[in-house]
């Protein structure tokens, strides 16, 4: 998008190329010069269209005065056309061109001040010329280009860098942070700022749209690292933004190298390294007295409950690293009710930091949020769009809402160059657009996919929505204030879940309707996918139910993640493994075909019960044994399972036993031995041995884990297959295709 249109007669280009080299040097972006090759009018565009489009995309119009210009018909009907629209216009004096022959133009130039380059000289001029145009709102510090391919609206993701241009309603908060970091710099007031908000008010928008752009623009003092988000791995996020921020001023730095050297700082091996890094962005950036800010949006995913030992560290890290190195600011966002559990954090207590609070947008702002984007793209807003949208914005979710819709209008109809209240009618108005979308994208994937199928539609979609009902968990977690967050997921994760390609692709078309988000591959790490906002979990009625059912589950797993936490941070001893009775909640949860965890979970889970769940059995089992045998019985068996670790003398064993329920019960100890000991064809003779549906059902599943791991496929397939009770068929199934995966064989 232009930001200033250089009007001018084409008998005056040297005269225009000279006030657009001007322009360029003074950082003004986006400069619309009809024969510039490349911000000019493309080949094959329709002249007098094109003309338009930059007049209605431009924020200035600048008028080359001279006799040629006011001979030129295309030159007056430019100036008719800005006038009308209207634009500021700026016109400037080549030559001697009488007051007569400029009479046709004065009802149009408003009386408008002219800077004369005849009686000031091109210097002067041009000085006078910043002068009016900083005056006019147009200071180059403030402005941003803004690229004619994208949208003027991003819909339910935040704004990003490149959305500067379209970023408004947050004049004044923007300004605020901008006189905190800079008192924070000047007075070494502290070394943390944080932006305080409720969920949705908008803080990541204003952090990387709003605030980073306008600082990134003043090198001279601030030097910003690419915002990063933790999400479950703070150390290759990190790693990225510093590799990105490398590629900005043009140097491309070796991803493995950079995350060596930041892992050997979070370690607490080695900062030099670090160090070393930082002043070599600073020369590299041409910013050697700057002050380094480094920005961490949504800081609450390294401090929330179930957050991750490596995530604890991170923080550590950051603490450390700004106490440590001069010139250096740590940034945050972070939810305004995790501010408690921020200042209680072990790596936080005692730590100074500044922080600003976002309050709700004004109405007067939220019509900024729709005209003023509009009025960039060359948009126009039908009678009545505004004030409608503007009484429909009265709701708490308000924000993410609007954000969607205006997007969704965009897509729909923005190519007939104006977005109409009908257009906002046919989308089901605010508080339907997300519900519209979401469904009409399922119900048509079903449609299409029905074809040539015999199933029904209603077969189709019960089955297609069993399927995404567990990637949506997957996607979705239980907050501290009990409501439901975002939770990102990679794509091997999904992939390991053995979805159909057919299915696969419907959530591609989720990422492309924009509900979901997908980062770009980076290096060899697989893409992260997760929900494009949390509005959209209580927006979609379908979605909101399937969480509902499930939030037990959801409370349990989160309840889970707090569990690994304690076990990691107390050196994985056992007694912070789950219990007994905790694994059996567990095994009783992951029955149901929808719920699925990763692979973090799936180890601690077995990890319990290796550990804890084989020692209380037996334990329990002998109390039993003692009541039912003879204490030689009793006795053998235990040393042979326990403490000399021979199998095959406790299977012996167990023919001493009388009680059917007794012997079966050794027997499962037997089996679950034999299958730990890698031999599975003597876990498979006990397991043939155990009477009762259900007991036997479990020690098949042991057995065929056993012949599984030991890349016995065609064995752990027909043990699965003698196992009778479904929910246990169903588990062995999982924990076998976890284990062909681990073992690099997906084929399996």
């Amino acid at each position: 998008m232009s930001s200033i249109f250089i009007s001018h007669s084409s008998k005056d280009n040297e005269s225009a190329k000279k006030l657009r080299d001007f322009l360029i040097d003074q950082e003004y972006q986006g400069i619309f010069l009809d024969f510039h090759p490349e911000n000019g009018i493309p080949a094959g565009r329709d002249w007098v269209k094109e003309l338009h489009t930059q007049l209605r995309k431009c924020q200035a119009v600048m008028l080359l005065l001279s006799k040629d210009f006011v001979k030129s018909q295309w030159c007056f009907a430019e100036v008719s056309f800005a006038n009308s629209l209207p634009k500021p216009l700026f016109p400037i004096k080549l030559d001697n061109v009488s007051e007569e022959e400029l009479e046709t133009l004065q009802p149009l130039l408003n009386n408008t001040q002219t800077v004369d380059v005849v009686s000031d000289g091109w210097e002067e001029a041009l000085k006078r010329l910043k002068r009016g145009l900083i005056a006019k709102g147009l200071d180059p510090k403030n402005l941003f280009e803004w690229k004619s391919d994208q949208p003027p609206y991003p819909g339910l993701s935040s704004f990003q860098r490149e959305d500067a241009a379209v970023f408004f309603g947050r004049t004044d908060e923007i300004e605020e942070s901008i006189d905190l970091l800079n008192r924070m710099r000047r007075h070494n007031l502290a070394k943390m700022a944080v932006i305080l908000g409720a969920s949705g008010s908008g803080k990541s928008s204003l952090m990387r749209a709003g605030l980073l752009p306008k600082l990134e623009k003043n090198n001279r003092n601030w030097l910003v690292v690419e915002p990063f988000r933790s999400l479950n791995n703070p150390k290759r996020e990190f790693t990225k933004a510093i590799v990105s921020t490398f590629k900005r001023y043009s140097l491309s730095k070796d991803y493995a190298h950079i995350r060596s050297i930041l892992t050997n700082a979070i370690e607490g091996k080695e900062l030099t390294p670090l160090f070393d890094l930082i002043d070599e962005l600073r020369i590299t950036a041409d910013s050697k007295d700057s002050t380094l800010l480094i920005s961490v949006d949504q800081f609450e995913e390294l401090i929330g409950a179930g957050t991750s030992e490596e995530q604890a560290r991170f923080v550590e890290f950051l603490r450390h690293l700004i106490e440590k190195k001069d010139q250096i600011i740590l940034l945050s966002t972070l939810r305004s009710d995790f501010l408690g559990i921020f200042q209680q954090h072990s790596a936080l207590q005692d730590f100074t930091f500044e922080s600003q609070t976002i309050g709700p947008i004004s109405m007067r702002s939220i019509a900024d949020v729709i005209e003023k984007p509009a009025e960039k793209a060359g948009l126009k807003l039908g009678a009545g769009l505004v004030q409608r949208i503007l009484h429909d914005t009265k709701v708490s979710t308000a924000l993410p809402l609007l954000a969607f819709t205006l997007r969704e209008l965009y897509e729909r109809f923005g190519g007939e160059g104006e977005l109409k209240i009908q257009n906002y009618k046919e989308l089901g108005g605010l508080q339907s657009a997300i519900i519209k979308a979401a469904d009409d994208l399922l119900d048509t994937f079903v449609k299409e996919t029905k074809q040539g199928k015999d199933d029904s539609e209603k077969q189709l979609l019960a089955n297609i929505e069993s399927t995404l009902k567990t990637i949506f968990l997957l996607m979705v977690r239980i907050n501290e204030e009990g409501q439901y967050a975002r939770r990102p997921v990679s794509e091997d994760k999904l992939a390991g879940l053995g979805i159909s390609t057919n299915k696969m692709s419907l959530l591609e078309r989720f990422i492309e309707a924009r509900l979901l988000t997908k980062e770009k591959k980076e290096e060899e790490l697989a893409p992260m996918l997760e929900v494009a906002h949390e509005a959209l979990f209580t927006t979609w009625p379908r979605l909101k139910k399937w969480l509902d059912e499930s939030h037990s589950f959801l409370l349990w797993r989160r309840h889970l993640e707090f569990k690994i936490t304690l076990w990691e941070q107390h050196n994985k001893k056992k007694e912070y493994l789950l219990t007994l009775e905790e694994q059996q909640e567990t095994r009783q949860l992951l029955n149901e075909p929808s719920y699925s965890l990763n692979q973090e979970e799936l180890e601690f889970i077995e990890r319990s019960e290796q550990e804890i769940g084989l020692e209380q059995i037996i334990i329990s089992k002998a109390q039993d044994l003692i009541a039912h045998s003879s204490e030689r019985t009793v006795y053998n068996w235990l040393k042979a399972l326990i403490s000399s670790g021979k199998p095959t003398e406790a299977l012996e064993e167990t023919k001493f036993i009388e009680s059917l329920l007794q012997k079966s019960k050794a027997l499962m100890q037997v089996v679950i031995a034999f299958a730990n000991a890698k031999q599975p064809q003597l876990a498979l003779q006990a397991a043939q041995s155990i009477k009762g549906s259900l007991r036997e059902s479990v020690a098949f599943m042991h057995v065929a884990i056993a012949f599984a791991k030991a890349e016995q496929s065609q064995l752990a397939f027909q043990t699965v297959q003698a196992i009778e009770e479904a929910s246990i068929k169903f588990k062995a199934l999982m924990q076998v295709t976890e284990t062909f995966m681990k073992a690099e064989q997906p084929q399996l």
